[in-house]
């Protein structure tokens, strides 16, 4: 079993409920136009009010991967894919 470090995120809305999943080159880029970057957000694409960075946190395991990895809506990955496919159906 190995644990990776995040090169993924979700974005998490608490006012509309978006999810979306961003590399570490989208997040940064997105974060450097919002003004509440230095707190680990930006603006949610879907309502434009400030939502909240989530590293992906991804444990390598003979699970196999599957929709409860793919659909997932929270940041925790412990299946084969080691974090590959998570929150995949949520990708941006």
């Amino acid at each position: 079993m190995t644990t990776a470090t995040a090169s993924s995120f979700l974005l998490k809305c608490p006012a509309c409920k978006f999810t979306g999943r961003y590399t570490t080159e989208q997040r940064d880029a997105m974060r450097a136009d919002w003004c509440h970057a230095k707190h680990g957000g930006a603006a949610c694409p879907e309502c434009d009010r400030s939502a909240r960075f989530v590293p992906i946190k991804a444990t390598t395991t003979e699970t196999e991967c599957g929709a409860r990895c793919t659909s997932s809506l929270g940041p925790v990955c412990d299946c084969k894919c080691g974090g590959e496919n998570h929150a995949a159906d949520h990708r941006r």
